[in-house]
């Protein structure tokens, strides 16, 4: 029987933060941001392992997080590398006694209001596609970055995570990436569709952001306050 895994990356370092402490350390409401997201998969019915990916310097922190708030689930935590896509596969490889046809979630901390709801998309999507990606559509007008030209926004849409997939499909299109000198990729879906499979879109949540300067810390605060 297949597992449901989710891989939580908190390698990053916050840069666009400009505070000493990695964002997703930063103390929310008393509680770090990684919490939140641990938490919720945590306690997620149809989640069977969770693994952690950060920097070898924060794995005591890391540690830490886990004893004090008791995320039984947390099999390991893995050091990651030196971009997303390195710290993924390192992710991918780090799983111990996974099956090809496991399930893997991965997950951005620094989107700490994931919902069970989306999570429960992710797994029942992937039981039938292989691979899933959550989006929500654009609500604000678009332009090129060049030119001015306006960007029809029923055309294109916001990507969220989880994003997920059945184990054997995902590691393979990280190591066909490698293979092509690909080692920045912003995503994971954009690997699995240099595969020309299909991937299954499904509903996120507004309320589902990542976390990346000081402004959404502001916006967090006060959605975790009300």
């Amino acid at each position: 029987m297949s597992k449901n895994i989710a891989l939580i990356l908190a390698a990053g370092i916050g840069s666009r933060m400009n505070n000493d402490t990695p964002k997703q350390f930063m103390l929310i409401d008393g509680k770090p941001l990684l919490f939140y997201s641990l938490s919720t998969f945590n306690n997620h019915d149809q989640i069977d392992e969770i693994y952690v990916v950060t920097n070898i310097e924060n794995l005591s922190t890391v540690r830490g997080i886990i004893r004090d708030n008791n995320l039984k689930k947390v099999r390991d935590i893995i050091i990651g590398g030196k971009t997303r896509q390195e710290s993924v596969y390192n992710g991918l490889k780090g799983i111990p006694n996974v099956s090809l046809e496991d399930i893997i979630l991965i997950h951005d901390s620094a989107r700490p209001l994931v919902t069970k709801e989306i999570i429960d998309r992710n797994i029942d999507a992937c039981l039938t596609y292989n691979a899933v990606n959550t989006v929500i559509p654009v609500t604000d007008s678009l332009i090129e970055s060049e030119g001015n030209e306006s960007v029809d926004r029923n055309k294109v849409l916001a990507v969220q995570t989880p994003q997920t997939f059945r184990y054997d499909l995902i590691l393979k299109a990280h190591e066909e990436a490698l293979k092509e000198n690909i080692t920045n990729a912003g995503d994971d879906a954009s690997l699995v569709s240099r595969l020309n499979v299909n991937i299954k879109q499904v509903q996120g949540n507004k309320l589902n952001f990542k976390v990346t300067t000081m402004e959404d810390l502001i916006i967090l605060k006060a959605i975790l306050e009300r």
